[in-house]
Order: structure tokens, then C-alpha cells, then sequence
């Protein structure tokens, strides 16, 4: 049977919402078709009593199988029934297998025939699955069957049956059978043959293979079935086996059993099962076999088996007992100092009366004797002979008696042997016992340190002092002390252990046991996980406790670093170079006294946990620097206090006598009630003196302080001037001022009247002479010097002597002619000083100015125009026409004036004119324009650069002024396109062309984001459409057109670019490949486009 046929039927589902279960069967090309029978739906009548054959793939034309296809795809969804997956993929795999096998000759043949010949009733049933409905294939309306097939035409059509190739069933129903082999292949023959076969019924037996396989069947005759066989039919599966029942199950069931076992046998558990039982029982038995080795191994090499060692190790074992009763450390309810605790305990391991070492010392030597002693008996037990059998009776010995008791002496003598071998091993263990004990005393000691620690509420056992510094509060000793004696202990443990000499190295046992590499009891302390627990909870613990102790320490000494710093900051000289006054003075003893209450606070043994605090010798350094200085407080006091007392008695003093100096000369009266009123403000100032030397002196006799006689006189001495100045010197000197107050002010009130006067003359010199003649304009600068001369010695003369009196009528007040005039205000008024100063004031003002505009006009005249600032020239001009404006308007009728002023305007009405020609935006061109109209010849710019503003208006250049402004308008509108394209230069002469590389290629580039540059290009193109509708563009036209075609092409290529660069993209595996069509496709490019570079850099 060929393969393509051997797969079994598959279940489909109709979508027409029936579900009616239909069969599809594959041919020998593997196409799937639906079985036509005659309870088919859907096709005419005469149609259903046809019978369908199969279709051959390669006999159909491409448009033939394309329909096909879509009729089966348009047909239903194809969909496995539960227990049929194994099946479908079965098939499956098995009409791949087929669509790849080539087809037979003979096929071949019958498929070349059916080409040939026509088929209608094929066409039909292709245009049925199509999905056309049966009145397009049939005709229209219905028709009899007559109609439909006439006689002659349905003889045709029963000729053409199969091509009119005549099929014989039979012979190729024998040859599917004979390729049935395998369980599997006559499961697909059921399946796809069913009850219409004619066999009903294949033998087959098990296949024998190394590996468990109940479902790989191999089909035999029947008389070659075995004892246990099986029956395959389109029923079933039936199990025969001899004792037992037959076992029937459907080929469905079979398939699902079959595929489970094979997915079971792929899970590892299940596959390996066996072999890994296997080895758990051949571990099992290797253990147990070595076990067993062991043990009696070790019961031939057991010390403890051995008579001759166990006196001698049950004696080691009580050495060793001992060795661990020693005390390398103690620790009592005391405290000490961390130096007087590492004493303690090196005199606990160390003291040369009675210490730990000299016990070790002892056992050590115990230890050696007794294996001394097991030496000399294991070798005496070499040389004893076996004692004589006394139950014979006579002095000769048969020879098996010699033999007997030579065998018993050859055994003794190998005992013996086999002890004096073990004598090594039994040293060894001697040696790791006493090492052990050692270790053990050790881990003791440690336990010990740590359980007195390690207890609720534990004593004290440490003392600490505390010290302060720049860095804070610190503990002497501190952490790293502390660390420091837990190390020394340890290596005061390790020395004292380390200086017993191993027994396996002393040197009568190297010709029993010789160890290479000895471990020290150090080494195995370190190593020790114990050990170096219980010294790290030390370690932690102590740490603890000192952090805790600096925390306490902090808290209770923190608060008396301000005496720490006072005292370290404090300088008696320095104090003494500063002006200290009382309030100074006070403020620093009265923070002394609080430093003295502070200390009398002091705690001077805290406890904090295991460690005691001992502060005596920080109080000790802090009590002598508030007492030290309050002492030098004193006598800086006793010193200021009569430094104040003296200065005080010195000004009352000085006082008193000024105010016994009376005179009536007027300017010494005024001075003389000048003084009175300044000892009138001051007398606060020298009362509050005399307050805080009186405070002074309180505060020396509140503290107690010894005063010198001298500055008792001093002090009675200040009393009695204070008492003379306040009852006697100042009520005189108020009598005398109210004598003579009116007497003096009418003298003042008649020297202001002179100097009124005097004024007035210096008013009328003002309005002679050259200060108002126009003539003197261009020499400016000499009446200048004339004015300078005036107000130096004789305005401001005048107006100081105006001030001098105006201050006596402050001092004195007003003469009675003064107060009897109603616009005084009670005061003298010097109107012709004020009047004669405003004077002066504008002809200075109306000089300068003139002097400034002949030297700016000079100036502004004779130099190059191009470097002329015409905005400065216009500000100028206005602020000196301003000034010339307002001068003649308070100096009404000033000739000079007015002149100065006629100047000014007739420049400033030119300046428009020449804020024209000074415009940046003047190019050589419109330059060229002005020289033309204004008949002047240009030679190019530097005629520009040499003209001045005297030749353009001898010229007639102010004549032309419309035209010159016309000029100027169009050179701004002209600068500002120029602007506006030397912005869009810049930005393309800086931008740079994004690239990218493409798919990490080491030399292959592509186009990049260029977003920014085609927006670039939009804008620019708008600004230039912009500048070419200006009506300034004359001038820059053919620049601007330069650049609208070079957006545009840059616009343009862009476009290009990317579009190549998409097609090149698209088609790059094609360009890329090796083959034929990519080598015509670079022959071709080649040849048609030979100067163009590809996208790979070179």
C-alpha cells in the first residue's frame, strides 16, 4: 500500500450551524477532498449516484488548484474530535511525506490521461465546492432529469467515468496490504477503509526490542502470531494472551494510549525511572559495604581495644581534666584602670609563685611521663616469650606442641608490633588531647570575661577619665584602648598557651611520629568559631559600653565647654589693649560668678553601665579659670574706675572755668553762648559719666574689693566739682547771657545791613561791561576767568560773612527792627545775597555754555562727517538750545543771550538734515547719489571718508534737504533686506547635513531627520518671496535671486534625495545580494549611470 494513502480519515465540523460530522479522505497527492455519497446535500440527483475519485495535484492546472483551495477553505473549518489529535497530526505528517515522495510511473500515466481527456462532470463539482449556486450550474428554473442529462449524453458521460481508464479495486487493495507492516500503518488502512474493505481482519504481535514498547506492533500472517498477539480490525484492537481475558479497544482509544505513553517516555522521570532506581540501590549497597570496612577497621586500630593503651589514655584523660581546671583568666566585683586589669591577668598567667603556666608546665611534663611509661611497656611486650604449657608432663614437646607454640609466638610478636606501630597515632592523640584541653581552657577563659559582662545590671569593672578638648569630650583611655587591652589579653592567652612545647615535637618521639606542619594553639583558636564569637560579642560589648559612656560623658560634661573655651580663648592682655567699659566689665564677672555656680554642679564619678567615669581631673582643669580671671576682673574694675573718675572731675573741672571767661566783644559773646549751649547738651553725657563711675565703685564694694586711698580722694574730689557746677557756675553764666543778649543782636542786625550793601555794588558790576557784550562771544573763555575772580573774592566772602550773622541771630535772636518788619518771619533776610547769587549763577551758566558750543561747533565742523556721532551731535544740540532757551528768559534783555541762542537754532533746524546723512545704512551708492546733486565730484569712498560737514555746506548741502532725506529712507529700507539676508546666510553657512549609519554598517551613511532643514527651507523661502515684493530691493536684487535659487534647488534636491534613498532602501537586499539578477543589476547601473557614486563612502 503506498504511503501518501495510508492516513486515516479526518473529522470536519460544518460551518452551515448543523454540526453535521462529515469525512474527508486524502487521495494519493494528499489533497483532502470530502467522500461523495448519495446522501450528500446540496448536489443534483443525478450527480449523487456518481461515484468520486481521487484527484491527482499533478494532473490539475495552477488556476485548477487555486480554485480548489479556495472551495475548501470557503467549505468548513476543519476541526479534530477529542481522542483524534494524535490521529490529525498523524495524517498530517503523513501527506507531507506524500506531497514530497515522487509519484509513480503508472500515476503518472493515468494523471497524463485524465489531462487529456475532457471530464465535464469535473467541472462541475469544481464549480460546486466553489460555492456557486446550483442554478447557475445547472441552468435556470428546474429541470427533469431527461432535461438535465439525456440518454445519449449520460452513455457519454458513463464512458468518460475515471477518464475511461478501467480500475482494478482488487489488485490495488492487495497492494495496499502488502505495504501494511506496522500496528500503525493497519490502524490507517481501517480508518480509511472502514467496513467497505475487504479485509476485515490483520494479525500482528509485539516488536521485541531492548526498551519497553507495549504499542509498537508489527503485523504477521496468522499463522506466525505468538502465544500473546492481537487483532486489528476497523472495530477495534483486540489483546489475546494466554490465561487471561482478551482486551478489546477502539483504534481512537489505541492512537490516544500510544501517544500518551510516547510523551510519558519523553518526561525524564518516566524515562530514566529504571536507572535511576538502579544506582539509588548500588549507593545504597556501596555505603552500606564501606560502612562495614570502617568498622572493622577501626576496630583493629581502636586504642581502646588495646589493653597495653588504655591505663595510659584513661591517665592523659585525667591530666587533660586537669589541664582544663586552670584559670588563665580571672575577673572579680572590683574595677580598675584598663592598665591595673592587664596587669592583673598577666600575673594570673605569668607569676613566678604560683601561676597558670606553671600548671600547664606540669601537665605537659605529667603527659610525657606517662607516655614514657607506654613506650617502655609496648617495647618490653616485643621481647616476652609465650609461657609453657605446664599440663604436659614431660619435658619434651611433640612437634605440633612447637608448632602450636610457634604460631602462638609469631601471633604475639605481630600484636606487639602492630602496638609499637601504633605508638605514633597514639601520641598524636595524646597531643590533640592536651591541645584540646588547651583550647578549651581558653574558650573558658573568654567565657568567663564574657559572662561577667554579660549580666543584668553588671557591676563596674573599668575606670575612665574624661578630658575636653577642641575635638569634645573625650575618655582617657578611650575605644581604641579598650580594643586594644581585649588583643593583649589574647595575646597574653596565646603566648602562655604557645610556650608548651607539642608533644608530637619533642625529640625522643621523631622515631614514633614526625609532624611536618604543627598547628599552634593560636591557629586553632582563630579558627575557632566559639572563640571568635565569644571575642567578638567582647569586642561589640566593650565597644558598646565606651560609645554609651562618650554618649553619658557628652551629656553630662558638654554643658561646661563654654568654661573650656572662655578659658582657652581668654587673653589679659588682649582684654586690657580693648576700651572696656562698665557694662563690659559687669557682663564678664557676672558670666564668671555663673561659672562658679556651674562647677559647684559638677558630677565627679558618674557610673555608665560597667565603666566609671572619673571626673576630678576635668574639674580640677576647669575651677581655676573662672577664679583666675575674675581676679584679673577685679583690678581691670579698680583700674576703670579710676580712669572714669579722674576723666569726670577733669571735664566738670574744665567746665567750671570756661564758664568764668565772660567778654561783650560780639563774636566772643556769641562763642562764649555757644559753649553754654554745648555744655547744656552735654551735661547728660557727664551726668551718665558720673552715674557709671558711682556704678563702678557700687560694684567694687559689692564684690568686695580692697580700694586704694588716692582714688577715694579722686572720688570726694568729683562730688564736690559736680556740687560747685550745678549749684554755682552754670546759674551765673545763664545770668550774664540774659544782660547782654539784646545788646548784641542789635550790632549783628547792623553788619548785615554792610553786607547787604556791599552785595547790591557786586550786583550792578554784573550787568557792565564785557559780561554783556555780545562781542566777547568768541572769546568766551576770557570773561570766564573775569567771573571766576568775582566769585572768589567777593561773592563768596559776603555770603560767609551772611552766614556768620545769620548764625549770631540763630544764638542771640532777632533785633527789635527785625522782628517789627511782617516779612522777616523773625529773622534777618539777606535778599540781595540771595538775589546777587542767582545773578551770578546764570551769567556763569550762559559763559559756559557759549564756550562749550563755539569748541563743540568748531569741532563738529572741521572733522571727518563719517566720524562724526550724530546721535550724540543731536542730543547735545538740544540740551545747549534748552539751557540758551531758559538763560534767556531769566536774563531778559541779555544781548549775549539772545545771540547764544540764534546760534543754537539755526543748527538745530539743520539737524535733521544731518541725522540724514550720519544714517549706518548710507552705502558708497547712495553717497555717490548725494555728491551728485550736490555738484561735488566722488572718487569713491574715501571721498566719503575725507569730507567734512563745512565743505558739504558750502555745498548748499541743507538746500537739497528733501532729497538727502529720500536718499536715507531707501538705505534703511535697503540695510534691512541686507539684514534679513545675512540671517539666512549665517544659518546655512552653520548647518550641518544629518546623516545616520544604516543597520551598523562600517562605510554605509543614509539621510537622517531633516525636519529642522525642510522647515529651514520653508521659512526661508517665505522670507525671501518677502523681500522681493519690498520696494526697497533694487539696490540687493540680483543677490536675493542668487538665494531664491538656491533654497529652491535645496528644496527640490531633498525631495529627490529621499525618494532615491526610500528605493534604495526597499531594494537593498536585492543590490546587496550575491547572485545573478544583483550582478546584472551593478553591470546595469554601471553602464547607464557611470559618474554616479553609490552611498558608500570611500
Amino acid at each position: 500500500m503506498d504511503r501518501s494513502s495510508s492516513a486515516g480519515e479526518l473529522s470536519v465540523r460544518s460551518l452551515n450551524g448543523r454540526g453535521v460530522p462529515l469525512q474527508l479522505k486524502k487521495s494519493r497527492s494528499g489533497v483532502l477532498l470530502p467522500p461523495l455519497s448519495a446522501t450528500s446535500p446540496g448536489l443534483p440527483s443525478t450527480t449523487r449516484q456518481l461515484k468520486t475519485q481521487p484527484f491527482c495535484n499533478n494532473a490539475w492546472s495552477h488556476e485548477k488548484s487555486y480554485t480548489l483551495g479556495h472551495s475548501r477553505a470557503s467549505f468548513g473549518r476543519l476541526e479534530a474530535w477529542p481522542g483524534e489529535q494524535a490521529e490529525v497530526r498523524h495524517a498530517a505528517r503523513e501527506a507531507a511525506q506524500a506531497r514530497q515522495q515522487p509519484v509513480s510511473t503508472e500515476e503518472e500515466a493515468i494523471a497524463k490521461k485524465l489531462v487529456d481527456l475532457d471530464m465535464p462532470h469535473l467541472d462541475r463539482i469544481t464549480s460546486m465546492y466553489i460555492g456557486h449556486s446550483f442554478a447557475d450550474i445547472d441552468g435556470d428554473g428546474e429541470k427533469s432529469v431527461e432535461e438535465v442529462l439525456p440518454t445519449q449524453e449520460l452513455g457519454n458521460l458513463l464512458k468518460q467515468n475515471n477518464g475511461g481508464i478501467e480500475v482494478n479495486e482488487d489488485e490495488l487493495e492487495s497492494q495496499e496490504l502488502q505495504q501494511i507492516q506496522t500496528g500503525e500503518d493497519a490502524i490507517a488502512y481501517f480508518a480509511k477503509s472502514g467496513s467497505v474493505s475487504k479485509t476485515k481482519l490483520l494479525y500482528a504481535n509485539r516488536v521485541e526490542t531492548e526498551h519497553f514498547a507495549p504499542y509498537d506492533l508489527m503485523v504477521v500472517p496468522e499463522d506466525q502470531v505468538n502465544p500473546e498477539y492481537f487483532t486489528i480490525s476497523a472495530t477495534g484492537i483486540v489483546h489475546v494472551a494466554p490465561g487471561l481475558l482478551s482486551e478489546c479497544i477502539s483504534l481512537t482509544e489505541w492512537m490516544h494510549q500510544s501517544l500518551m505513553f510516547r510523551v510519558l517516555q519523553s518526561i525524564n522521570f518516566f524515562k530514566f525511572y529504571i536507572h535511576k532506581k538502579v544506582i539509588t540501590q548500588w549507593c545504597t549497597n556501596a555505603r552500606y559495604e564501606v560502612y562495614c570496612h570502617h568498622r572493622q577497621r577501626l576496630s583493629r586500630c581502636c586504642f581502646f581495644a588495646k589493653p597495653t593503651f588504655v591505663d595510659s589514655l584513661v591517665q592523659v584523660n585525667s591530666l587533660v581534666r586537669e589541664v582544663e581546671e586552670v584559670k588563665i583568666m580571672h575577673v572579680d566585683q572590683n574595677y580598675y584602670t584598663v592598665q591595673e586589669f592587664m596587669d592583673k591577668q598577666q600575673q594570673i598567667r605569668a607569676s613566678p609563685v604560683n601561676s597558670a603556666q606553671k600548671d600547664f608546665e606540669q601537665k605537659h611534663e605529667a603527659a610525657i611521663g606517662i607516655i614514657d611509661r607506654l613506650i617502655a611497656t609496648v617495647q618490653r611486650s616485643l621481647q616476652i616469650e609465650p609461657a609453657v604449657d605446664q599440663l604436659s608432663g614431660s619435658k619434651s614437646k611433640s612437634m605440633v606442641q612447637e608448632k602450636e607454640e610457634a604460631r602462638e609466638k609469631a601471633r604475639l610478636q605481630r600484636i606487639a608490633k602492630r602496638d609499637e606501630d601504633l605508638l605514633g597515632d597514639c601520641i598524636r592523640v595524646i597531643d590533640y588531647m592536651f591541645q584540646a584541653a588547651l583550647v578549651q581552657t581558653a574558650i573558658e577563659a573568654v567565657k568567663v570575661f564574657w559572662n561577667r559582662l554579660d549580666q543584668k545590671n553588671a557591676p563596674k569593672l573599668f575606670v575612665t577619665n574624661v578630658d575636653m578638648s577642641d575635638q569634645g569630650i573625650s575618655l582617657e583611655p578611650g575605644k581604641h584602648e579598650f580594643i586594644e587591652m581585649l588583643f593583649m589579653i589574647s595575646d597574653g592567652w596565646f603566648q602562655t598557651l604557645n610556650m608548651l612545647q607539642s608533644i608530637t615535637c619533642v625529640r625522643q618521639y621523631d622515631q614514633f611520629c614526625r609532624v611536618q606542619h604543627h598547628q599552634t594553639v593560636k591557629d586553632i583558636l582563630l579558627k575557632d568559631r566559639t572563640f571568635v564569637g565569644y571575642q567578638a560579642c567582647l569586642q561589640d560589648y566593650i565597644t558598646s559600653a565606651v560609645e554609651d559612656t562618650q554618649a553619658s560623658a557628652n551629656l553630662m560634661y558638654e554643658p561646661f565647654r563654654p568654661i573650656y573655651e572662655f578659658g582657652k580663648q581668654w587673653d589679659e592682655d588682649a582684654f586690657n589693649d580693648k576700651e572696656n567699659d562698665y557694662d563690659a566689665l559687669y557682663d564678664q564677672m557676672s558670666k564668671m560668678r555663673a561659672f562658679q555656680h556651674d562647677l559647684d554642679r559638677f558630677k565627679l564619678s558618674p557610673i555608665c553601665g560597667i565603666i566609671l567615669v572619673n571626673g576630678k581631673s576635668l574639674k580640677d582643669r576647669l575651677t581655676p579659670i573662672p577664679e583666675a580671671s575674675l581676679n584679673f576682673l577685679k583690678n581691670c574694675l579698680i583700674g576703670l574706675a579710676r580712669d572714669k573718675c579722674k576723666e569726670c572731675y577733669s571735664r566738670y573741672d574744665q567746665v567750671n572755668k570756661l564758664l568764668e571767661e565772660r567778654s561783650k566783644d560780639l563774636g566772643k559773646f556769641a562763642n562764649y553762648v555757644k559753649m553754654y549751649h554745648n555744655v547744656q547738651d552735654e551735661r547728660a553725657d557727664m551726668e551718665d559719666l558720673l552715674f557709671e563711675v558711682e556704678q563702678m565703685y557700687s560694684l567694687i564694694r559689692e564684690y568686695k574689693v580692697r580700694m586704694p586711698g588716692d582714688d577715694e580722694v579722686v572720688y570726694e574730689g568729683l562730688k564736690a566739682t559736680e556740687s560747685d557746677f550745678t549749684n554755682k557756675k552754670m546759674i551765673e553764666a545763664s545770668q550774664f547771657i540774659a544782660e547782654m543778649k539784646e545788646e548784641m543782636a542789635l550790632e549783628t542786625y547792623q553788619r548785615a545791613l554792610k553786607v547787604e550793601e556791599e552785595m547790591k555794588g557786586v550786583t550792578e558790576e554784573l550787568f557792565t561791561g564785557s559780561f554783556v557784550d555780545a562781542e566777547k562771544i568768541v572769546v568766551a573763555h576770557e570773561v570766564l576767568e573775569e567771573l571766576d575772580k568775582i566769585l572768589e573774592t567777593k561773592v563768596k566772602v559776603l555770603e560767609e560773612r551772611a552766614q556768620t550773622f545769620t548764625d549770631y541771630e540763630g544764638l542771640l535772636g532777632a533785633a527789635p527792627q527785625v522782628q517789627a518788619e511782617e516779612e522777616s518771619n523773625g529773622h534777618f533776610q539777606f535778599v540781595e545775597v540771595a538775589k546777587t547769587r542767582k545773578v551770578f549763577d546764570d551769567k556763569l551758566k550762559l559763559w559756559e555754555v557759549t564756550a562749550q558750543w563755539q569748541e563743540m561747533s568748531h569741532n563738529w565742523n572741521v572733522s571727518e562727517f563719517v566720524k562724526v556721532d550724530v546721535e550724540s551731535m543731536n542730543k547735545q544740540v538740544m540740551a545747549s538750545y534748552k539751557t540758551a532757551n531758559g538763560l534767556t528768559k531769566s536774563l531778559e534783555g541779555d544781548e549775549v543771550a539772545v545771540r547764544v541762542k540764534a546760534m543754537i537754532e539755526e543748527w538745530r533746524e539743520r539737524m535733521p538734515c544731518i541725522l540724514d546723512l550720519g544714517n549706518p545704512a548710507l552705502r558708497p551708492r547712495h553717497w555717490e547719489k548725494i555728491f551728485k546733486k550736490i555738484n561735488l565730484a566722488y572718487k569713491g569712498p574715501t571721498s566719503v571718508s575725507s569730507i567734512s560737514l563745512t565743505q558739504l555746506e558750502g555745498n548748499g548741502i541743507f538746500d537739497h534737504r528733501e532729497y538727502v532725506s529720500e536718499v536715507s529712507a531707501n538705505a534703511s529700507g535697503e540695510f534691512a533686506l541686507e539684514q534679513s539676508l545675512e540671517q539666512v546666510i549665517a544659518a546655512w553657512a552653520d548647518l550641518e547635513l544629518p546623516i545616520m549609519n544604516h543597520r551598523n554598517q562600517k562605510d554605509l551613511w543614509i539621510l537622517g531627520d531633516l525636519q529642522d532643514v525642510i522647515t529651514l527651507c520653508e521659512d526661508h523661502g517665505v522670507t525671501i518671496a518677502t523681500m522681493m515684493g519690498s520696494r526697497f530691493i533694487h539696490g540687493i536684487r540680483e543677490k536675493v535671486e542668487i538665494w531664491e535659487k538656491r533654497i529652491n534647488q535645496a528644496a527640490d534636491v531633498i525631495d529627490e534625495w529621499y525618494t532615491v534613498q526610500r528605493a534604495w532602501m526597499y531594494l537593498e537586499n536585492i543590490f546587496s545580494a550575491e547572485g545573478v539578477l544583483a550582478t546584472e543589476l551593478r553591470l546595469l547601473m554601471a553602464l547607464t549611470l557611470p559618474d554616479v557614486q553609490p552611498f558608500e563612502t570611500r
